[in-house]
């Protein structure tokens, strides 16, 4: 293993040579999909560092553009089988290396536990709310356990990161010009992407890093700056107004948190403010805003209103009220157990997708977009607070011992629940999602 002492991300170019060669395969389709997945299955097995890289490739495999990549029916059992790889090595790793299990994991068997009971009372779908809590469970403990076991890599896993994020976002850029960068609605920005929203959860939070790289991390390379120029512009480019203002408030909490929080943070934010490149910044946006304040102020007003007259007009029309409402009522009628785990308001929208051989459940999409609802919904108020004890332990390190972009790192991969309630879904984003979140925690500096 190579040492990484600068604090300037490196550009893996082998493992982009790796990446590259998965994805360009895709482009062929059918048993050659389902032999990546075998192969990174494989791949998994060797080391809790390759089982990471294996759940990395996997969930981008998962959500391809289908308008260039030809899909494969059968994708959803391969990357269940990636899943339980990764799992079944990081738990061998665990059990050789002999080490404590950290307390979050307890919080999380506690709230395993919780739910599992109830959903087998409540819900009106139980297997399929069994089958849904078990995949969270494993996906869960493997993420944040690989990460433990290499958190002595982080610098290694900060290239990783960035040229991971940066490979996808320049590949992808040039289809900004291309219809198939268009495909899912022909407005929003989708890049390498099934769907502009997917681009833009994956985008939120990697652009939070890499802006707060470059502010408090003094760090001005290149990889960065290209990082932050063209992440921000492709991330307003996808017209997602969940994935932007997670984004904008992410980088808002690490100027506040910043501030109140620690001494060292609050000389890093001196330094920032203090910098001529940054007094020189803030001056030009400041007089950016005032010169086009009014046409500003107007894009600003179509973006978040989607053309609608105002707010309250804006939430009564759109479809995020009727399933945030549909959730409240549901928790009013149970609200300390919830209706059950990973099943829709209304069962007679519920509808299961099987695998046509062996017959397992492969997607329920329930299409909650409120994070804080569908949990009560789902959960309870019971259920609710074991989660918030488990998401608390899993911050904890971050908030006594961490860095600041990290955690902000960490809080705006919570805030794309917001508007696409995906905390679950280790199916689809929410993978990434934990990827993120166990990334941020390796950054964390040890305790004195």
């Amino acid at each position: 293993m190579k040492k990484f002492t600068s604090i300037h991300d490196r550009i893996l170019w082998r493992e982009i040579v790796i990446i590259s060669a998965v994805l360009f395969v895709q482009l062929l389709g059918g048993i050659v999909t389902a032999f990546t997945f075998v192969a990174l299955s494989i791949w998994a097995l060797r080391s809790p560092k390759h089982a990471i890289q294996a759940l990395f490739l996997s969930w981008f495999i998962t959500l391809l553009n289908p308008s260039i990549f030809i899909e494969y029916e059968g994708k959803e059992i391969f990357r269940w089988l990636v899943l339980f790889a990764a799992f079944s090595q990081v738990s061998i790793s665990k059990i050789i290396h002999k080490s404590r299990m950290p307390r979050e994991i307890i919080y999380l068997a506690f709230f395993l536990f919780f739910v599992a009971s109830v959903s087998m009372l409540k819900s009106y779908a139980p297997i399929v709310s069994l089958f849904k809590l078990i995949i969270f469970a494993v996906g869960v403990s493997t993420v944040l356990l690989a990460f433990e076991l290499i958190e002595n890599q982080k610098a290694y896993w900060r290239s990783w990161v960035t040229t991971f994020f940066l490979w996808i976002l320049i590949l992808g850029f040039p289809l900004y010009f291309s219809e198939f960068g268009y495909a899912r609605n022909g407005k929003g920005f989708q890049g390498l992407l099934n769907h502009p929203q997917a681009y833009a959860v994956f985008l939120a939070p990697m652009v939070v890093w890499f802006t707060g790289r470059f502010l408090f991390d003094k760090n001005k390379s290149v990889p960065i700056v290209i990082g932050v120029v063209l992440g921000w512009f492709s991330l307003f480019s996808t017209l997602s107004r969940t994935g932007v203002l997670a984004a904008i408030l992410g980088c808002g909490l690490m100027i506040i948190i910043g501030i109140k929080k620690k001494v060292v943070w609050r000389n890093t934010q001196a330094y920032t403010s203090g910098n001529h490149i940054g007094v020189t910044g803030l001056c030009l946006l400041c007089i950016f805003l005032v010169l086009s304040w009014a046409p500003l102020s107007k894009h600003m007003r179509t973006f978040l209103l989607k053309e609608r007259e105002s707010f309250n007009n804006a939430y009564y029309l759109s479809k995020r009220r009727v399933t945030i409402e549909r959730s409240i009522n549901n928790f009013l009628d149970n609200p300390l157990t919830g209706i059950g785990f990973g099943i829709a308001s209304d069962p007679f929208m519920f509808i299961v997708r099987k695998d046509k051989w062996l017959g397992l459940p492969i997607g329920a999409s329930i299409e909650k977009v409120f994070l804080p609802t569908a949990i009560l919904e789902e959960v309870g108020i019971l259920g609710t607070l074991l989660l918030l004890a488990f998401v608390f332990g899993v911050i904890r390190p971050l908030l006594n011992w961490g860095n600041l972009v990290a955690l902000c790192l960490f809080i705006t991969s919570l805030l794309v629940n917001m508007g696409e309630m995906i905390f679950f879904s280790f199916g689809g984003m929410g993978l990434y999602i934990w990827l993120m979140i166990g990334f941020s925690r390796i950054l964390r500096e040890r305790k004195v």
